[in-house]
């Protein structure tokens, strides 16, 4: 996939699906991994990577800075993060868990729910 890949549809913009994501400029980024253990979200969050929060069906991505990506993990997600045991049960809740995509040699870290 060449770097600045654009979905095939035009117009896709915040857009989720399993194995794809679009961004806020319409760029497309690919699935790589969920297997992302907490000692390595860690190391992601200090990282000049793109950051964004899924945390409702239907609803786009809501993409952070990589200071707000790291409040966010220290506050929330990682309180109840799937990649490791909970620590905070939420009840009829799924816990959060981080995905890569990839674009060329960029990446991009997402934090799901859904």
């Amino acid at each position: 996939m060449s770097k600045g890949r654009r979905g095939a549809r035009a117009g896709h913009r915040n857009r989720l699906t399993d194995r794809r994501l679009w961004d806020e400029d319409g760029k497309e980024w690919e699935y790589v991994t969920n297997q992302v253990r907490a000692a390595e979200v860690e190391k992601l969050i200090k990282q000049d990577l793109k950051f964004c929060a899924h945390g409702n069906y239907g609803a786009p991505p809501e993409w952070l800075s990589r200071e707000q990506a790291q409040g966010f993990w220290e506050s929330t997600a990682s309180k109840d993060y799937a990649g490791e045991v909970a620590t905070v049960k939420r009840p009829n809740k799924r816990p959060w868990q981080v995905s890569i995509f990839k674009n060329g040699k960029d990446r991009l870290v997402l934090f799901d729910t859904d």
